[in-house]
């Protein structure tokens, strides 16, 4: 697709702002093993521009986070993004995957630490 989305909001001019980038992260909390909805509705939106967004190879990251401290938590996001980067052709530069971090003062030292890289990468 390579026109503008048909809502009549912010949206085409997130997409712009989008375009004009070179690289994207990905911010979000974990419910029941996906991204928010409010992410999902923007990611949702850039099929008015699929074509110019895979043109771009953008590079992009992921930061998600979640109350659970367990192996599954994570699952779910992990897959999702990897397809959508592929689906994009964005350049996956890394992911910030926060288990057990509810709360900022939850969050373990190590994640805070990581969320450097990808700024690094890009």
């Amino acid at each position: 697709m390579a026109g503008n989305c048909i809502q009549k909001d912010d949206g085409n001019a997130l997409l712009d702002r989008l375009l004009r980038s070179d690289a994207v992260i990905f911010v979000t909390p974990v419910y029941y093993f996906g991204m928010s909805a409010q992410l999902k509705t923007v990611i949702d939106r850039f099929y008015a521009r699929n074509g110019a967004i895979t043109a771009k190879c953008m590079k992009a990251a992921l930061i998600a986070t979640a109350w659970n401290d367990d192996d599954t938590v994570m699952k779910g996001i992990e897959v999702t993004f990897g397809i959508i980067f592929d689906y994009l052709d964005f350049v996956n530069v890394g992911s910030v995957l926060a288990k057990g971090s509810g709360t900022v003062g939850m969050m373990p030292l190590k994640y805070r630490r990581q969320a450097y890289e990808p700024g690094r990468a890009i």
